[in-house]
C-alpha cells in the first residue's frame, strides 16, 4: 500500500510538472508573437517604402490582369474571335511569365532589382493602356494578333516587377520574410478581387476602353512613385548570380511537387477566364 501511494504521489508530481512546462511554453510562444508584432511596427523608412511600393505594384498588376475577365469573351465574339482565341489572349500571359521569370531572376543582380521593379511596373501600365485602344481595331486576326502581342508585353513587365519585388522584400525583411511575402500576396489577392469588379462596372459605364484607361494610368502613376521613393540598392550586395544554383534548386525533390501544385491551381483558375462570362449571362439575380 505504501508503495502504491508513493507511485500515485510521484505520478501527480510528474503531471503537475508537465502542466507547468506547457504553461511556460505557451507563455514563451505568446511573448515571441508579441515580439514579432513589435518588430513589424518598428520598420525603418527604407523598409516602409519598399513594402509600400511592393504592395501597390502587386495590387496594380493583379488589377490589370483581371480587369478584362468580365467582358473579354463578349468583345472577342464581336470581333469575330473564337473562344479558343479568347483563351489564347489569357493563356499567352502565363506562357511568357513562365518563360521569362527564370531568365530575369538569373540576370537580376546585373540589371538591378530597383530598376527592374519600376521598369516592369511601367510596362504593365503602358500595356494596359494600349489594350484599351483595341476597341477601334479591325475584327478578326488583326484584333487577335494585337491583343496577344500586348498581353505578352504586359506579362514581360509583370515578370520583371514580381521577380524584383520579392527579391527586394527578401533583402529588406531578412528576419520576417514570410510576413512580408504574406502582406504582398494579400495585396495581390485584393487586386484579383478589385479588377473584375471594377472592370465590369466601368465596362457598363463607358464601354471597352474605359476599364483600361483607368487601370493603365493608375499603374503608370505607381511606377512613377516607385521611381522616386523606392530606396537605392546597396552596391556591395550586388554580385553576379550563380547559374549553378538553378540546377541545384531543380534537383530538390520538393520543388517539382510545388510546381505541380501551382500548375494545377492556375489551370483551374485560368480555365474559367474565357468561359465564365457566358454562363453568367443566364443567371438571374433576385432582390431580397
Amino acid at each position: 500500500m505504501e508503495r502504491k501511494c508513493e507511485e500515485i504521489h510521484d505520478a501527480k508530481e510528474g503531471m503537475s510538472e508537465e502542466i507547468e512546462d506547457e504553461k511556460e511554453g505557451r507563455g514563451e510562444t505568446v511573448k515571441k508573437n508579441i515580439h514579432v508584432g513589435e518588430e513589424l511596427l518598428k520598420l525603418s523608412s527604407r523598409q516602409k517604402f519598399t513594402l509600400m511600393n511592393g504592395a501597390l505594384a502587386n495590387f496594380a498588376s493583379s488589377t490589370c490582369y483581371t480587369v478584362m475577365q468580365p467582358f473579354l469573351r463578349d468583345e472577342a465574339i464581336k470581333k469575330d474571335v473564337s473562344l479558343t482565341g479568347a483563351g489564347a489572349i489569357f493563356g499567352c500571359y502565363e506562357v511568357v511569365m513562365f518563360s521569362c521569370s527564370l531568365i530575369i531572376g538569373s540576370q537580376l543582380s546585373r540589371i538591378g532589382s530597383r530598376r527592374c521593379f519600376y521598369t516592369g511596373t511601367f510596362v504593365i501600365g503602358v500595356s494596359s493602356l494600349s489594350f484599351g485602344l483595341l476597341g477601334t481595331c479591325p475584327p478578326g486576326d488583326t484584333f487577335l494578333g494585337l491583343a496577344v502581342s500586348i498581353r505578352m508585353i504586359e506579362s514581360l513587365g509583370a515578370a520583371m516587377m514580381l521577380t524584383a519585388n520579392y527579391a527586394l522584400a527578401t533583402k529588406e525583411f531578412r528576419d520576417n520574410v514570410a510576413t512580408a511575402y504574406g502582406f504582398l500576396e494579400m495585396c495581390a489577392g485584393f487586386g484579383h478581387v478589385f479588377g473584375p469588379l471594377v472592370g465590369g462596372g466601368l465596362y457598363q459605364l463607358g464601354g471597352f476602353g474605359l476599364p483600361f484607361f483607368v487601370t493603365g494610368p493608375m499603374t503608370i502613376v505607381i511606377a512613377s512613385v516607385a521611381f522616386f521613393t523606392l530606396p537605392n540598392e546597396n552596391k556591395d550586395e550586388e554580385r553576379p548570380s550563380d547559374y549553378g544554383q538553378l540546377i541545384k534548386l531543380a534537383k530538390i525533390p520538393a520543388i517539382p511537387l510545388e510546381q505541380l501544385a501551382v500548375w494545377v491551381e492556375f489551370f483551374g483558375l485560368c480555365a474559367l477566364s474565357p468561359t465564365l462570362g457566358g454562363h453568367l449571362q443566364n443567371v438571374r439575380f433576385f432582390k431580397l
